[in-house]
C-alpha cells in the first residue's frame, strides 16, 4: 500500500472546488434572499 494509490492530485483538485463551490452556495443563497427584503420585514417576519 503506497500513499500514491489514495492520493491523485487531479481528484483531489476536484473534490476540493466542489466542496468550495458547495460552501459558497450554503453561505451565498440565505445571504441572498435575505438582502431581497428590507430589514423592517425580515424582522418583523414570524417564523
Amino acid at each position: 500500500m503506497q500513499f500514491q494509490m489514495f492520493f491523485t492530485p487531479t481528484l483531489f483538485i476536484i473534490v476540493f472546488l466542489c466542496c468550495v463551490l458547495l460552501n459558497l452556495m450554503a453561505a451565498l443563497i440565505p445571504a441572498w434572499r435575505s438582502l431581497r427584503n428590507p430589514i423592517v420585514e425580515s424582522l418583523n417576519q414570524k417564523r
